[in-house]
């Protein structure tokens, strides 16, 4: 229990520095509290791999290690069960829909102040603001033009067939 003294409470006729209540226990008594407390407690039995399959089947960022993403996917739940319960309120934070992006760009090892950067991928991911859920993403690739021998060293990184750029006319950027 958490407490604070009578004064500070607004208290009349009572010594300073007695004790009273500052949360009755029937603030926490809705069942939905029941429920995110059997949640978390599923969550900590779970190893790194478990966690991060649920992130994913939430459209949850799964990075990071085991501690982080228990809470990411806590808060996730606590937020999601107090909303339905009609506990708390959606915020809203100006914008329905994030767009984020994340450009890739040709490389060397070691970068001269003159190598010429070329994008080569643009992948973007569509983030619903209200949910904290990615809706959707997107990702097409672009052919470098100023160093097109960058196509097997990308396609190799990428996890793409030799071949690939050929086949993907129609997808890839040119």
């Amino acid at each position: 229990m958490l407490f604070r003294s009578n004064q500070e409470a607004g208290g009349v006729g009572q010594e300073d520095g007695a004790k009273k209540e500052l949360f009755s226990s029937d603030e926490f008594s809705h069942p939905v509290y029941k429920e995110i407390s059997n949640k978390n407690g599923y969550l900590n039995r779970q190893d790194l791999s478990t966690l991060k399959r649920i992130c994913k089947a939430e459209n949850l960022d799964s990075s990071g290690k085991k501690n982080l993403v228990i809470k990411r996917l806590k808060q996730f739940y606590k937020n999601s069960m107090l909303m339905n319960a009609g506990l708390l309120e959606k915020v809203t934070r100006g914008f329905d829909y994030l767009v984020v992006i994340d450009f890739e760009a040709t490389c060397e090892e070691k970068n001269s102040a003159e190598y010429p950067h070329e994008i080569i991928e643009f992948p973007a991911v569509l983030i619903d603001v209200a949910g904290c859920k990615i809706v959707s993403h997107w990702r097409k690739y672009v052919h470098p033009v100023i160093t097109p021998h960058y196509q097997s060293s990308v396609s190799h990184s990428r996890g793409l067939p030799r071949n690939w750029w050929m086949r993907q006319r129609n997808s890839v950027l040119f």
